[in-house]
């Protein structure tokens, strides 16, 4: 899907976490090499909400939070939120709900055997830390006047907070 998308747009660039920037470079094709950027994640107190100023981003333990809204506030006033579901409080016994469609399912015990550690965290303070991480961020985004719409149902409380309906 990567390579579609920067074929089809010749000034896409693919931001990457550092971390896995050589992990990109040596599997994508060579001719996206130039388009391909690793950002640095740094243990910080504040979300670093302009990338243009400062390249770099605060460390936390989820795409969202680490990498997706502070790109988005560095780039936009007005952002939309899709699929950052979270879980509903009945569901006691899962980590995440995947949509059966987008997920590969059949790949699930390849995926456990290749990052062992992620299913031995606790799903619940995980939970927890991400919803204040959330909350954290949404307040810096609301105070520097950028507008999120959440578009779906989220319950994590600070997006569930923002839906209009």
């Amino acid at each position: 899907a990567v390579t579609n998308a920067m074929d089809l747009i010749e000034d896409l660039f693919f931001l990457v976490p550092l971390r896995d920037y050589n992990l990109y470079i040596k599997n994508l094709p060579k001719r996206f090499n130039s388009r391909i950027i690793g950002i640095k994640g740094k243990k910080i107190q504040k979300y670093n909400l302009d990338l243009l100023k400062k390249q770099y981003l605060k460390s936390t333990s989820n795409v969202l939070t680490f990498f997706l809204l502070p790109i988005a506030a560095s780039l936009s006033k007005q952002i939309k939120i899709v699929g950052f579901d979270g879980k509903a409080p009945e569901d006691q016994n899962i980590f995440w709900q995947y949509d059966k469609k987008s997920q590969f399912l059949e790949t699930i015990n390849y995926t456990k055997e290749a990052h062992p550690a992620f299913y031995k965290v606790d799903y619940k303070q995980y939970y927890q830390t991400h919803c204040e991480e959330v909350r954290e961020i949404v307040d810096m985004m609301q105070k520097k006047k950028i507008y999120i719409d959440v578009v779906g149902i989220s319950y994590v409380p600070a997006l569930k907070a923002l839906r209009l309906d």
